[in-house]
């Protein structure tokens, strides 16, 4: 238990689509992503079903197909990359990485079917107990989420990094990217601890940032 920060990027191209902005509300904006993650769940997957379901039916060496598709679907669907650990069912050991059992197309499909209910929008940043992120934001925040520009995450990423470039300046923090108390919210020292989580953020915000188009935009969601 504890303060979870959850990052999610919102494509232009999708957002438009779907009649919504930076100015929508947290909930709006989740229900889009997360009917488009599992549109695109959907879609890769029964792609990947068909393919095994036609090697089923042709090849004598079905244990190095079903391997091959283990690795695909680990491969193009983000959900499975993640968290490979929702795999088990599927036969695959995700302490060891091997496939220790089988499954038929129709039990892969059957399997593939019940999971999708549960499928939500991965995150494409994520931070536990790092409460300087929840001061940051605070003025922003509408039940605990906001949403934010590519150039506000640029704007992040420099303070995070002036922090850091002085560090033995304990004041340049404390007034720049200050840590925040509360309920689990973790270490409040201007620690060690506290420039590893400043590292940290530098480079999730650098490679979500990288991956912004203009007009896309960010959701932060803040939870404990």
């Amino acid at each position: 238990m504890g303060l979870d920060i959850f990052v999610h990027k919102v494509s232009n191209e999708l957002a438009s689509k779907n009649n919504v902005s930076i100015d929508s509300d947290y909930n709006t904006i989740k229900v889009m992503l997360n009917n488009d993650a599992n549109i695109d769940f959907e879609r890769k997957t029964q792609k990947l079903v068909k393919k095994l379901r036609k090697e089923y039916s042709e090849t004598d060496n079905y244990t190095e197909v079903y391997k091959n598709f283990i690795k695909s679907l680990k491969k193009q669907v983000k959900y499975f990359d993640e968290y490979d650990y929702n795999l088990k069912q599927l036969g695959y050991n995700y302490l060891t990485k091997e496939v220790e059992v089988t499954k038929t197309p129709d039990e892969v499909e059957k399997y593939l079917d019940t999971f999708k209910s549960h499928i939500y929008k991965i995150s494409d940043a994520y931070f536990r107990k790092v409460n300087f992120l929840y001061a940051y934001f605070e003025n922003k925040l509408v039940n605990e989420s906001c949403n934010v520009c590519k150039e506000e995450i640029k704007q992040l990423i420099d303070i995070c990094s002036n922090v850091l470039k002085n560090k033995k300046d304990e004041d340049y923090a404390i007034e720049h990217l200050p840590t925040r108390s509360g309920f689990f919210f973790g270490n409040i020292e201007y620690n060690d601890w506290y420039y590893e989580q400043v590292k940290d953020c530098i480079k999730q915000m650098k490679k979500l940032y990288k991956s912004l188009k203009d007009d896309d935009f960010v959701i932060w969601d803040f939870s404990w």
